[in-house]
């Protein structure tokens, strides 16, 4: 292919997704520190005093459901340090809107009870992860990676200057116009941080379309499939304490830190734990169990250290996606090319505005020299 091909391939790549771009940029550079971010903001809500006794965790389900009956809990996030409330999150039962609620663990009392916009972050993360429209924003979200990943392989390419001007390409003219500004950062900013877009892009793929990626993995490596079982409503039994099923599943399957809580559909017939994985190396990784709510009876697990390896790579994804892998120089690093996306879809279009005016300039240019030459030479034949 043509170096001039690629580069308007790359052209117009980035103008279609330009603003889907912007949006995966912006929002990624929030998720980068998801967690600091949302503790900065609602430090008095997530933050409580502890106390001598924390209290049943099924006493705060019964708050929240009482507070509000039109919803479902769909997951609990338990507190990860003594000072940490617990972090409800809710979908109405018509499945029309979330909630988010901070709870306290040593006193049952609500510390911030709000829809989505009142949780900044957690909004962020929604438009990020799905552009704040369900499966349809995550489809939509899978085709921007292919395009990031598509701009990030040819970049190298259209920005390759050729060894003489090597030194020259990665110099700024901050005094030559605009154009040659907005082109300048847009190919330095770009190259400088190509690989890490890339990889981004990749896993941001991967994240999204995880389950066809273990359906198309499991034709040539022993893959697990993630639990998916499904429990008939019943009317002869009542639903079990959640604390029944953290219970059962650190005495059953070892004890460990309990990462959160959830509900599958949000009724409350599956419930599926979450323990702080252990004999693994990949961050946050945990080991789900999933219970029949009426009878406490196991029925499904998904252990890290027991994976066949191709899950363990898929798994990996997600800590590499937002830096997490990599500690915090890794986050830092992800977050400087998160920024750096966003700036490249406003200088990309900047850039392009700026080279279609200097055409039409150099085109109306061409047109008044003709059009002086055509009156010269008539003006030499009246003579």
């Amino acid at each position: 292919m043509r170096r001039l091909t690629l580069v308007s391939f790359h052209r117009w790549v980035g103008l279609v997704f330009g603003v889907l771009l912007l949006i995966q940029g912006i929002s990624g550079t929030a998720m980068v520190f998801r967690d600091e971010l949302q503790r900065a903001l609602h430090y008095d809500a997530l933050t409580v005093v502890p106390a001598a006794k924390v209290l049943p965790m099924q006493s705060l389900v019964d708050l929240v459901r009482k507070t509000h009956p039109e919803s479902n809990i769909v997951r609990i996030d338990y507190p990860k340090q003594p000072s940490d409330a617990a972090f409800f999150r809710l979908q109405a039962q018509n499945g029309a809107e979330q909630r988010f609620m901070s709870v306290d663990p040593y006193r049952a009392v609500i510390t911030r009870d709000g829809s989505l916009s009142a949780w900044p972050v957690q909004w962020m993360f929604e438009l990020h992860e799905a552009l704040l429209t369900g499966d349809v924003g995550e489809i939509i979200v899978g085709i921007v990676g292919i395009s990031l990943l598509l701009l990030a392989a040819t970049a190298p390419f259209v920005w390759w200057p050729g060894r003489r001007n090597l030194r020259r390409s990665f110099a700024v003219a901050f005094n030559a116009g605009s154009y040659r500004l907005f082109r300048d950062w847009h190919r330095v900013g770009g190259i400088f941080v190509v690989l890490i877009l890339f990889t981004i892009a990749l896993t941001g793929i991967t994240v999204v379309w995880k389950r066809e990626a273990e359906q198309l993995l499991a034709h040539v490596t022993p893959i697990q499939t993630r639990p998916a079982p499904k429990v008939a409503a019943r009317s002869d039994r009542v639903l079990l304490p959640v604390d029944r099923f953290v219970n059962d599943a650190q005495s059953q399957f070892g004890p460990a830190l309990v990462k959160s809580v959830r509900f599958p559909g949000g009724s409350g017939r599956v419930v599926v734990v979450y323990l702080r994985a252990r004999d693994t190396s990949r961050p946050r990784a945990t080991d789900q169990f999933w219970f029949d709510g009426y009878t406490g009876r196991a029925i499904g697990a998904y252990q890290a250290a027991q994976l066949p390896t191709a899950n363990r790579a898929l798994d990996w994804m997600l800590p590499i996606h937002t830096g997490q892998a990599f500690g915090w120089i890794g986050r830092t690093l992800f977050f400087i090319a998160a920024l750096m996306l966003s700036t490249l879809a406003v200088t990309g279009f900047f850039q392009w505005t700026g080279r279609r005016k200097l055409l039409r300039s150099k085109q109306r240019g061409a047109a008044r020299n003709t059009n002086d030459r055509i009156r010269d030479v008539a003006n030499n034949a009246t003579r």
